[in-house]
């Protein structure tokens, strides 16, 4: 079984959905991290903020989720060792290239790249 493809986007803070316009998908749920406040006696106003922000950030992971499983993949395949073919390396450097990879250091600093942007993008650090 896989998971629902790529790419997904943070929505109202915490709801991550599916962003694919290129095939006519937006909007369908991948799950909610929670609501923006926690209700109850004695709940300060601080802590509220505190689970707001948990919840965004929490969002914000889950939505890189795709990305990230693709770069570290990328990092594996040329680390391990290349058992791809040509064709299934170009569509995995899709996100990152359009020239030609086929040598491996320069394979490997654009993965290394890549991995470190949507890591920011995890983070929130666009």
């Amino acid at each position: 079984m896989t998971s629902t493809p790529g790419p997904w986007v943070v929505k109202y803070g915490y709801n991550v959905v599916v962003d694919d316009r290129e095939k006519g998908e937006f909007g369908r749920g991948i799950c909610s991290t929670g609501s923006y406040s926690e209700y109850g006696p004695g709940v300060t106003n601080a802590r509220m903020r505190q689970v707001r922000a948990e919840n965004e950030a929490n969002a914000r992971l889950i939505a890189a989720a795709p990305d990230l499983l693709n770069a570290l993949s990328l990092l594996v395949e040329l680390i391990a060792g290349d058992q791809r073919s040509e064709a299934e390396i170009a569509r995995a450097f899709a996100p990152i290239a359009a020239e030609d990879y086929s040598y491996w250091p320069q394979r490997l600093a654009k993965a290394i790249t890549y991995a470190d942007e949507v890591m920011s993008k995890a983070k929130g650090q666009e």
